[in-house]
């Protein structure tokens, strides 16, 4: 069931909230980018980068849960998964004050860490760094009951309700933002909404586990001793991520400017997204490989891996070679002409991201068997190439050096280092790994490439029109060719799924 029906549900509702999220995305990015300007838009990724690093509070906490609950879901033992959430905010308690001391030194520091001229400026960041802060105490303290329906294996419900907070809440920012109302006003709004669902989480996880109950009673300091020994691991795993994610509007905002980083943060956030379109996929796998493991069916891991690793290939060469072929019409398209500068930083980002992001397969069953400590060891390598490579870059290239820094040392690690780490976890040979992942990459790109430059020749993307036409062209075909890649199994049950789905409509 786990790693069936209910996987494929968590999966597809995830790839739901995806499609929302790149909706609003599109639509947003243009709107609140016109209002508030190169600086101020800035200064907002600034703000958001920010709050990623005072995250990093969490020591990895969120994966420890997903862990642990899902062990003990497997293991049928509701009063430890009790134990689990209670102690886990008796935790939160000491790490919401630490995050609050951090933002604190943070926003007091803040002129001496990012280039921002304008007086006015830097103060209204300021002021909205306070609000973000309160708003991360808070998530902290709620976080156990409130964010951890995933770890129950109901992702699509989570999912469907973080998709409702979304809409809610670009709504209400474009009403603010059309009103004249600054940063903090925004980010006022954007904390009442996530407290909501956060609430709405926690009746919905009471509604369905009745006998989840916080009680100091349920406090537990060997769980409290299992918890903090896993995620002192997925802690400076979550370092890593973020100086290798969300270093880049500090790196550009100190060594250029604020504006720098408001230009670069586009097509950042379109492989961001993209990501979070393999996280879709990677993140339901986390409780199914505990609970595999509780129940003592290991085998299938090589199987899931190979099977992941295919699928994300194909997708994410679909992907690159679009940026390969539109990136430049896209961003003319979609923002300011002095955002222009973002499509080459795509174009450049393209390739490594075929060779990376497949690999989040391999990161999700690495989690959910307690062998999370060898990717720790990719991610600290490649952090230090990062900011390394991208300080020298920046200094010659400008900004398109920090993309060169970012993609160089994925190409390296995930396309040398990173299998033979697999290898070792799961026992596959590494020419399988690469036989499986050249297949799919070039079934994807020899898919997509000879029909985007046939649209272009024929139909020149001169507008918005012209561009969603080659899209759905492309997708199309896509979408035909990736169904004959399926394997039998995932067949049968993505055709059960639209069956179920269709019948439960009528």
């Amino acid at each position: 069931m786990l790693v069936g029906r209910q996987l494929l549900k968590n999966i597809f509702s995830s790839w739901a909230g995806f499609g929302l999220r790149v909706g609003i995305t599109f639509f947003f990015t243009p709107f609140i980018t016109g209002i508030l300007g190169e600086a101020r838009y800035g200064a907002w990724v600034v703000v958001f980068a920010t709050l990623d690093y005072l995250s990093m509070a969490d020591i990895g906490m969120k994966q420890s849960l997903v862990r642990f609950i899902s062990k003990a879901l497997g293991e049928k033992r509701m009063d430890k998964v009790n134990g689990i959430l209670n102690t886990a905010t008796a935790i939160y308690l000491g790490l919401a004050a630490i995050a609050m001391v951090f933002a604190l030194i943070i926003i007091a520091n803040l002129g001496s860490l990012i280039d921002i001229p304008d007086p006015a400026l830097l103060q209204e960041t300021k002021d909205t760094l306070q609000v973000i802060t309160f708003e991360m105490v808070v998530f902290f303290l709620l976080l156990p009951f409130a964010n951890t329906l995933g770890a129950f294996h109901r992702f699509d419900i989570s999912n469907a309700q973080n998709m409702v907070a979304e809409t809610v809440r670009v709504i209400v920012l474009v009403i603010l933002l059309k009103a004249g109302y600054g940063l903090v006003a925004l980010v006022w709004a954007i904390f009442v909404i996530s407290l909501l669902r956060q609430i709405w989480s926690i009746i919905t996880l009471k509604r369905l586990h009745p006998e989840v109950k916080l009680q100091a009673k349920s406090l537990d300091r060997s769980i409290a001793k299992d918890l903090l020994g896993y995620s002192k691991i997925s802690f400076l795993i979550t370092i890593m991520w973020l100086v290798i994610f969300r270093a880049d509007a500090y790196i550009l905002g100190g060594l250029i400017t604020v504006a720098a980083a408001g230009i670069y943060a586009p097509a950042g956030q379109i492989f961001y997204y993209i990501r979070n379109l393999i996280n879709a996929v990677g993140t339901p796998l986390v409780p199914a490989i505990s609970h595999l493991e509780s129940t003592g069916d290991t085998k299938a891991l090589a199987h899931i891996y190979l099977k992941g690793l295919k699928y994300v290939s194909f997708v994410t060469s679909i992907f690159a070679t679009g940026c390969l072929f539109y990136a430049h019409d896209f961003m003319r398209l979609w923002l300011a002409p002095e955002y222009a500068p973002a499509a080459d930083v795509m174009i450049v980002l393209a390739i490594p991201a075929v060779i990376f992001m497949p690999q989040i397969v391999g990161n999700s069953i690495m989690f959910g068997l307690s062998r999370h400590k060898n990717l720790l060891y990719v991610l600290i390598a490649e952090g230090i190439m990062k900011i390394v490579l991208s300080i020298i870059l920046v200094d010659k290239m400008g900004m398109i050096g920090l993309a060169y820094g970012t993609g160089i040392p994925q190409v390296i690690l995930y396309g040398l280092v990173y299998p033979q780490v697999i290898k070792r976890i799961v026992g596959l040979p590494v020419s399988r790994i690469y036989l499986t992942f050249l297949k799919s990459a070039i079934l994807g790109g020899i898919t997509a490439a000879p029909i985007a430059a046939l649209m272009i020749y024929l139909i020149p993307p001169a507008g918005w029109l012209y561009f969603f036409t080659h899209v759905t062209v492309i997708l199309l075909a896509a979408s035909g060719v990736g169904y004959l890649l399926l394997e039998s199994d995932d067949k049968v049950r993505l055709i059960d799924l639209i069956k179920s789905r269709g019948s439960t409509q009528s």
